[in-house]
């Protein structure tokens, strides 16, 4: 392994750094679950293992259990791999570098990995044996019979998971079509999960799937739905889960379990928080539709919008998808969206809560979005990262604008986009905005007016 792959192993996955661990190929690295996303999946799955056959439910005694395990997983406390907690049997059917595999091992009893690449699936094996696991069994195997043909499973698989009789299945099916081209909707992946649904949910009470993170939430929703009620003849999507992390949101889960019959719950995590849809649903006025603009938007609880606000909280990319940004600032007092369809919003107070789920910025100054403010704003502040949010104009042209005549396409000058969707130039001693900077810009329309808020990063 290069210095540069292993480099991002060790960024990527902690867990196995220092272990002489093989990589077949950069494609492996680049698609594998991290560690924080894998455990999350882990904890996700040992709750329900334990709650199936039982009273047990997420708010319940093995709901906590399942709170304190994740806790040790996220502190790596549970980390002795050697036996694994003897909580049930997971069956990981598309295993890739076995970086979810290894995680389940540290919850269940025995976990049994499957990849349809025979290579890879030979050097994960000798991987784990150097990480010391010893509940996972090696199996490669197509996971349907013809590869984007027949929905059943292949024989040998079939058999496998008919002998070990899993409490879970889990699958990551790809996300590419036969040209290659990234695709998003579960029937056309491979497997397609739709299609095997009553197959798979006939060998194990729970499926876990992961999704694109590009997938719609809505659509998600109502194809597993509709397809679990056309083939078992009720609903069995428990829980759909939005993980993020570091801003940005890295995956969608999906659960099902055979004998549920009740309404899919939505479920963020993000930086070891976790919001239940639930849970935000008797917040006044939660579900804010973003009808109304400044200090009349969200629950009504903000005094007089900007002009007493000090905060600016940015939500992050996995909270304004799971759709629960303006349930969650409900719950905060005196805070309100800065306008109808800008996702930004004012805060009076710091809330540990927000800043797990976004970030949260000091208001130091206001300009006018126009020519004269726009001058008077790029004078001021010669280096910023820069956002548009709400307004006719992309971060770029908007930081062109706020920065017209200083050049920052010299060589190394060029802008970078930002996860946020803002930009920033690369620091190269040039004028400019440079990335990273303590100052923030939002160009955005607030209050029923075009503004250039300048934030500083908390």
């Amino acid at each position: 392994m290069d210095d540069a792959r292993r480099r991002k192993l060790e960024r990527k996955i902690p867990a196995w750094a220092g272990t002489e661990v093989e990589v077949p190929s950069g494609l492996n690295l680049e698609q594998c679950s991290s560690t924080a996303t894998a455990r999350y999946k882990a904890a996700v799955a040992l709750r329900h293992i334990l709650s199936v056959g039982t009273s047990a439910s997420p708010s319940g005694q093995a709901g906590g259990v399942v709170a304190d395990l994740a806790d040790g997983l996220k502190e790596g406390v549970i980390a002795d791999l050697t036996g694994g907690l003897g909580e049930g049997v997971i069956a990981d059917l598309t295993g890739g570098l076995g970086v979810d595999a290894y995680e389940f091992c540290a919850v269940a009893r025995k976990v049994l990995y499957n990849d349809r690449d025979k290579a890879l699936a030979e050097a994960v094996g000798r991987n784990f044996e150097r990480l010391g696991v010893r509940n996972l069994e090696i199996m490669s195997s197509e996971v349907c019979a013809s590869p984007r043909g027949e929905a059943q499973l292949d024989g040998a698989l079939r058999d496998k998971l008919r002998a070990l009789r899993p409490d879970l299945i889990y699958l990551d099916p790809a996300r590419r079509d036969a040209g290659g081209r990234k695709v998003f909707l579960p029937e056309d992946c491979s497997p397609d999960v739709l299609a095997l649904l009553p197959e798979l949910l006939a060998l194990a009470p729970l499926l876990m799937v992961k999704f694109s993170p590009m997938m719609d939430i809505t659509l998600l929703r109502r194809r597993l739905v509709e397809r679990a009620n056309e083939v078992i003849g009720h609903n069995c999507l428990k829980e759909i889960h939005i993980v993020g992390a570091e801003g940005e949101c890295k995956e969608l889960l999906a659960v099902l379990a055979r004998d549920y019959s009740g309404e899919p719950e939505l479920i963020l995590h993000e930086n070891g928080r976790t919001l239940r849809a639930s849970a935000l649903a008797g917040s006044a006025s939660a579900h804010d539709d973003g009808s109304s603009s400044g200090a009349a938007s969200g629950s009504g609880n903000c005094r007089t919008g900007g002009a007493a606000s000090t905060l600016l909280f940015e939500p992050s990319a996995a909270l304004l998808k799971s759709g629960l940004d303006a349930a969650l600032v409900a719950t905060v007092p005196h805070c309100c969206r800065l306008d109808r369809f800008t996702h930004l919003y004012y805060v009076e107070a710091p809330a540990a809560l927000l800043g797990a789920f976004g970030r949260l910025f000091e208001i130091v100054d206001v300009f006018p979005l126009d020519k004269a403010g726009l001058k008077a704003a790029g004078r001021a502040y010669p280096a910023a990262d820069v956002s548009a949010r709400n307004v006719p104009l992309s971060s770029e042209q908007l930081r062109s604008r706020l920065y017209s005549g200083r050049s920052s396409s010299r060589p190394g000058g060029n802008t970078a986009s930002q996860p946020d969707g803002s930009t920033a130039s690369r620091p190269d001693g040039s004028p400019g905005v440079i990335a990273g900077n303590e100052i923030h810009i939002f160009g955005c329309t607030a209050d029923g007016e075009r503004k250039l808020i300048v934030c500083r990063r908390r």
